[in-house]
């Protein structure tokens, strides 16, 4: 006799109770990915960026197949330009070495970066007594509100209705709000973050793109939030390995691409390029540090997994450029999304940030086979919509159906006898 693993047991659970309470929540899902879908097959004919596309392809797959000469490469420039590098083989080299530089400090703010959830800062956060805030103002308000469902990424809170946005503000942030209205609540959401910002030494973030020839790093963000974390006099910047690509050319090509893919937007509106600490000068022939931003800078590479992802045959997964195209054509996620609770404390179809087809398969090498099942590995469709329409011509299904044997033929994994 045989009966079904803890991780598929788990993901039938967490299935099962978004169902309860997502019939609204799917068709609005459904109704939303159809507009943005509609609109990035606008913005690529405006832009006609089909070329650009193959040309970000093939400096990603490049830079995959060079990624050992890169990583050493940025490691220097980022000397050179006085910033602290690290690489960090495991979630818990990155982990120790984040907390060194956060030492004693109480307050950290942070933007949407999958990395910190991966190394497992939460935990330690709450451990140690840390208050961690997140800047953008959706994902505060997903943090004020932890047990309801997340709507997608990046837009959690699309589903919330304004009664319950301003019973949330009101509630959380202990404030009575003048008006009902959508601004009244973004404006009180808008003051705390703030009020936090101003309090922490401590700014994390994730990177679009790391240029290896001279260390800087691209975000691309539309609410100005990362803005403000590299202005903290402690910025530090959580990358995976894949993110280091030849030079900034190379670079901004890539984040550029992704901004004008996300939701079909057509752009952003703050393309940022860190290369250091601030300074200004010459003053007396002297350069001065800080200027008006950060005064130390930290940038951890990690591959957890990455690297054995490469070696293994899955490292196509790694040209991803998060533009969230595959998410929005896939019919598993527009039914089970991201998952219940603030940073998806019940995974839906994906797991620990890493969402849908391309987020399982990272999964089964950063957090193992039973979180991808756990996460969904087995819900996938197969139907290719993913793979048809990414820019990075990533070949999710053909993946998926190889680690589904490779689970299968672990049986242990799949079952319990």
């Amino acid at each position: 006799m045989v009966i079904m693993s803890q991780a598929f047991k788990d993901f039938e659970k967490n299935l099962e109770e978004m169902l309860k309470r997502d019939d609204d929540i799917i068709k609005l899902r459904s109704q939303k990915f159809n507009i943005y879908n509609k609109n990035r097959e606008k913005v690529k004919e405006k832009f006609n960026s089909y070329a650009l596309e193959k040309e970000v392809r093939e400096i990603r797959q490049w830079a995959l197949e060079h990624n050992e000469e890169l990583v050493k490469k940025a490691m220097e420039s980022f000397e050179e330009h006085g910033i602290h590098g690290f690489f960090a083989e495991t979630a818990e080299d990155a982990r120790k070495y984040l907390l060194d530089v956060i030492g004693d400090e109480k307050v950290v703010v942070y933007s949407s970066t999958d990395l910190i959830n991966e190394i497992g800062m939460f935990e330690e956060f709450e451990k140690r007594g840390i208050t961690y805030v997140h800047s953008e103002l959706a994902y505060r308000i997903a943090q004020l509100d932890p047990d309801d469902i997340i709507f997608d990424k990046p837009t959690p809170v699309a589903h919330k209705t304004l009664d319950r946005l301003v019973k949330i503000v009101e509630t959380k942030l202990k404030v009575k709000l003048p008006e009902k209205t959508p601004e009244a609540v973004i404006d009180a959401v808008r003051a705390d973050v703030m009020n936090w910002i101003s309090k922490a030494k401590i700014g994390i973030s994730g990177a679009n793109a790391i240029s290896a020839a001279d260390g800087a790093v691209f975000t691309v963000f539309g609410s100005a939030n990362i803005a403000h974390m590299a202005l903290r006099p402690i910025y530090v910047v959580l990358a995976g390995i894949e993110k280091v690509l030849p030079d900034m050319r190379a670079a901004f090509a890539s984040a550029y691409l992704q901004s004008l893919y996300e939701s079909g937007v057509g752009g952003t509106s703050y393309y940022l390029a860190v290369r250091g600490p601030s300074e200004m000068g010459p003053i007396v022939g002297k350069s001065i540090r800080p200027a008006l931003g950060c005064k130390e800078m930290y940038v951890i590479l990690l591959d957890n997994g990455r690297r054995r992802a490469m070696k293994e045959g899955f490292g196509d997964v790694l040209r991803c450029i998060r533009c969230f195209t595959c998410h929005e054509y896939c019919p598993v996620y527009i039914v089970a999304g991201p998952g219940v609770g603030y940073w998806f404390k019940k995974p839906g179809f994906g797991y620990g940030g890493y969402l849908g087809g391309r987020g399982i398969i990272l999964t089964a090498f950063v957090f193992g086979l039973d979180a991808a099942i756990k996460g969904g590995l087995f819900a996938c469709a197969m139907c290719g919509n993913c793979y048809a329409h990414c820019p990075m011509e990533i070949n999710v299904p053909e993946m998926i159906a190889r680690l589904r044997l490779k689970v299968i033929k672990n049986h242990n994994s799949l079952y319990q006898a």
